[in-house]
């Protein structure tokens, strides 16, 4: 079950912090190994430096997320300001379309009427 801070990443965002996540993962692993394989009366310093490395990578991850988040909300900003732009380019791009055609058909007509008087200049 995954916990609520991952869940609420979309996958992308997950795959981008996924090489930390694993790094965090094996330190957490080789600290919980390394507390099974020493005998029971451990110090009490050694367990709290365990904790205070625990909590150091727990407090480096949760800044990484809120970048990530931050870098999120910057990103969905400049997506809307390129929908902008796209749709202005389109409707620029209309506009010129309109405006070649009406000259195709003028400068077609004008040289129907070009054709029109030269045959009238020759008979």
């Amino acid at each position: 079950m995954a916990g609520p801070i991952v869940a609420a990443l979309p996958g992308k965002e997950l795959i981008k912090v996924a090489p930390a996540l694993v790094e965090i993962a094996r330190k957490l692993y080789k600290d919980v190994s390394e507390r099974r394989r020493k005998p029971s009366n451990q110090t009490q310093t050694g367990e709290t430096n365990n904790l205070a490395v625990l909590s150091e990578g727990l407090a480096e991850a949760q800044s990484r997320l809120e970048i990530l988040e931050a870098d999120g909300s910057v990103q969905a900003e400049l997506i809307a300001q390129m929908a902008t732009q796209q749709e202005a380019l389109t409707i620029g791009l209309q506009s010129l379309v309109l405006r070649v055609t009406v000259l195709l058909w003028l400068s077609s007509g004008a040289a129907l009427a070009g054709i029109v008087a030269l045959v009238i200049a020759i008979t």
